[in-house]
């Protein structure tokens, strides 16, 4: 029996863009297709250049013929006579239809279809047929047949389709018979399995497939000589069961579709609407007042849009126009608001499918860039160690001086960190500017400072180097250190050296007096506290140091705790090393050797030693990648199991895409090492970022081997047993720095 078809579609709200109908006419001899602009007010207008063909011959009968991935933004047409579909990009701006690389796609043959759906992600294609179902994996460039398909849906063929919305199930079937298929769907493949139980009894000839979020499955029956009855199903697992229906006085009813505000509409003889309700949970569908509401004969429903308030039904018996209705999303309630003229989708054919395509706004035209802004070459400064200097420069460009941004780096935090304090400009009207340099007190050396103007548009800017002279000091010990036991942890908490607060502090610590072998803990030289938050049980002593811009304090006074706690808390992960990639880091590091067994590691990036700030990441490996952006990180990572939470790693810098250099680094510092049987591990910290790193052990004076970093992390690892002393230097691109200060170890 050979029907025309209709098609219903949501258009967005009055505030929002147009949206495309584009419409699917097989005449017999080829599938024409249609694209019009729908607007706000209902008024429906053929696009130039439709309509289009696709070349190849298509039946009469059916109604769903045409799908939209929104997705992905293609179309794609279903010519069943050719065995073949037709694919298209979709221009959401202007409605043009670009074929695919891979249409037409072939259908195996003979297959006779009769219905086509997309799942959720674009990936999934089926084509419905007599009694099998195909399914292509759809990629940019193609669309490949599923392993196994096509696939038999038994005593359920063809004539409507539809995914689950999250894509895990497909449903097919009401050409004839009583039942429908339902297949579980391989998300990776396309492939298709027989759910259990399909197929299932779902009234006579059930047509009209929807899904919603909640499982629920939509259709109709189709008793001959009778009116058709909606129905909708819960479902679990992908299962049909537990139909409802709801009185209804349509005939012939082809397809169906959800209306957002949560009402099944089927047309057929009229459009039909179904409120879904009261709870959305629970199957229930009834008749609005009103409906069906006229519309033509028979035909396809698609909403697509969640604020709609249009409705279009297309009349492909005789008429091969369409009817625009404003839709009541309160009351389910439709009113006629236009009829097209009779024949305006073609004098021959019928309406095998409708699809609404919102459309996406052109972009405002880009304003023209005004004139890149100017700023004054800075020449270098010298400057002795605790003072500062004011140097002038000047601004200009298009905008006002005061309308313009200034921004300030520096190469080398520690020295010339960029805070009001260090390192500050001030402009005037005219674009008279002055810049305020200010280093750390107590710290010598040099950095690159790179000052930054930009009027929104573009970004102009200058650089010199700061060099600051004069003899610096090695930093005091710190003062009164104390250790207590809290809880299953330990508080350890000092004084500030006589020489001031230093860049950070180390605390060395180990499991006998005088022990290094658990791993070094860095703080920043404004705090005077470290809190461990679990430790197994036992008795740890500490040593803290203070670093400084170019060396380390002499050690501590040694304080000890001992804990009362569950043996099976974790002891900090050891030899934590660190690599920047491009737009990653990787961070990795060996088990606990004291405490329980750890059944999960928690890794923390930040901007400062002992912060979060970046990321806060479990892994249950002993190596994690993460993709972060260009900048400067500190890595650290701590073992959990049983619900407990051990202490932290050691801290390392790592840079990641780091600006490029203007001169050789400085010499870092070198930090109390950390040592076990067998091995030594060395951190340091540094004033800017490198590309690696070289520690030089020597014996008696002589060099004994080379150990370089892995990357540009501040670790290393030496696996020896032997007395040593350690220095370490740094590399760029512009060269290499000096020697660190040393470092004495014994290794157990």
């Amino acid at each position: 029996m050979a029907f025309a078809s209709c098609a219903v579609c949501a258009s967005r709200a009055a505030a929002q863009p147009s949206g495309f109908v584009y419409t699917l006419i097989g005449t017999g001899s080829t599938n024409l297709v249609y694209g019009a602009t729908l607007d706000a007010s209902g008024s429906l207008t053929i696009l130039p250049g439709y309509p289009i063909s696709t070349g190849q011959p298509s039946g009469t009968g059916n109604s769903e013929d045409l799908v939209y991935d929104a997705t992905n933004h293609r179309l794609y047409a279903l010519n069943n006579i050719a065995q073949n579909l037709s694919a298209w990009s979709v221009d959401t701006t202007t409605g043009a239809l670009t074929p695919l690389p891979f249409s037409p796609i072939v259908i195996p043959q003979p297959f006779g279809g009769s219905c086509i759906a997309i799942d959720p992600s674009g990936s999934i294609l089926a084509v419905g047929g007599l009694d099998k179902v195909a399914t292509f994996f759809i990629t940019g460039t193609s669309a490949t047949p599923a392993p196994g398909s096509p696939f038999d849906a038994g005593f359920a063929p063809s004539a409507s389709c539809a995914f689950s919305r999250n894509g895990a199930y497909f449903y097919t079937g009401g050409a004839n018979f009583f039942v429908l298929a339902g297949f579980s769907v391989n998300q990776t493949t396309g492939a298709l399995a027989t759910l259990p139980g399909s197929p299932f009894l779902a009234g006579p000839s059930p047509r009209a497939y929807q899904t919603d979020n909640l499982g629920h499955l939509f259709s109709t029956q189709q008793p001959i000589g009778s009116s058709t009855t909606p129905q909708m199903f819960s479902t679990t697992n992908g299962v049909p069961s537990g139909g409802t229906t709801a009185a209804n006085t349509q005939t012939f009813v082809l397809h169906g579709a959800l209306y957002p505000a949560g009402y099944y509409l089927t047309t057929g003889s009229g459009v039909g609407v179904f409120r879904i309700g009261p709870d959305p949970a629970v199957p229930s569908l009834t008749a609005v007042a009103g409906s069906p509401f006229a519309s033509g004969m028979f035909g396809q429903v698609s909403v697509v849009n969640t604020t709609g308030s249009l409705v279009v039904a297309g009349d492909g018996v005789s008429n091969r126009n369409q009817t625009v209705f404003s839709f009541n999303q309160s009351t389910g309630a439709m009113t006629q608001i236009l009829v097209t003229p009779v024949n305006s989708l073609g004098t021959t054919g019928g309406i095998h499918g409708m699809v609404f395509v919102p459309t996406t706004a052109l972009p405002p035209p880009t304003p023209t860039p005004p004139i890149p802004p100017t700023i004054s070459g800075i020449p270098d400064q010298t400057m002795a160690i605790n003072t500062s200097a004011t140097v002038p420069f000047t601004i200009g460009g298009d905008l006002l001086p005061t309308a313009l941004r200034l921004t300030l780096a520096s190469s080398n935090p520690v020295l010339l960190p960029v805070s009001p304090s260090t390192l500050s400009t001030s402009c005037d009207i005219s674009g008279a500017c002055t810049l305020r340099i200010t280093p750390e007190d107590g710290r010598a050396g040099s950095s690159v400072i790179i000052v930054s103007v930009s009027d929104g548009f573009s970004v102009t800017s200058t650089s010199f180097t700061v060099t600051v002279t004069g003899a610096t000091t090695q930093p005091t010990t710190p003062g009164v250190v104390l250790a207590n036991a809290v809880g299953s942890g330990i508080a350890i908490t000092w004084t500030t050296p006589g020489s001031g607060a230093p860049s950070y502090y180390a605390i060395a610590w180990g499991t006998a007096p005088g022990a290094a072998n658990l791993p070094l803990q860095l703080v920043p030289g404004t705090s005077g506290r470290l809190d461990i938050p679990a430790v197994p049980p036992g008795t740890y002593f500490f040593r803290v140091y203070a670093v400084g811009s170019v060396d380390l304090s002499p050690p501590s006074r040694e304080t000890s705790a001992t804990v009362a706690s569950s043996p099976s808390i974790p002891g900090p992960p050891m030899a934590e090393q660190a690599i920047g990639g491009a737009g990653n880091l990787t961070a990795g590091w060996n088990a606990p050797i004291i405490g329980g067994t750890p059944t999960l590691y928690e890794v923390q990036i930040g901007s400062e030693p002992g912060a979060s700030d970046v990321a806060d990441v479990t892994t249950a490996d002993r190596l994690l990648t993460r993709s972060v952006s260009a900048g400067n990180y500190w890595v650290q990572t701590r073992a959990a199991s049983g619900g407990a939470t051990g202490a932290f790693s050691s801290s390392v810098q790592i840079p990641v895409a780091p600006p490029a250099c203007s001169g050789p680094p400085a010499a870092p510092v070198l930090l109390p090492v950390t040592t076990t049987p067998g091995q030594v591990t060395f951190t340091w910290v540094t004033a800017g970022p490198a590309t690696g790193y070289q520690v030089q052990i020597a014996q008696g004076g002589t060099l004994l081997t080379t150990v370089a970093s892995v990357g540009a992390g501040t670790s290393a690892v030496w696996n020896a047993t032997a007395a040593a002393s350690a220095r370490v230097t740094t590399a760029n691109a512009c060269g290499t720095s000096a020697s660190s200060n040393q470092v004495s170890f014994v290794v157990p």
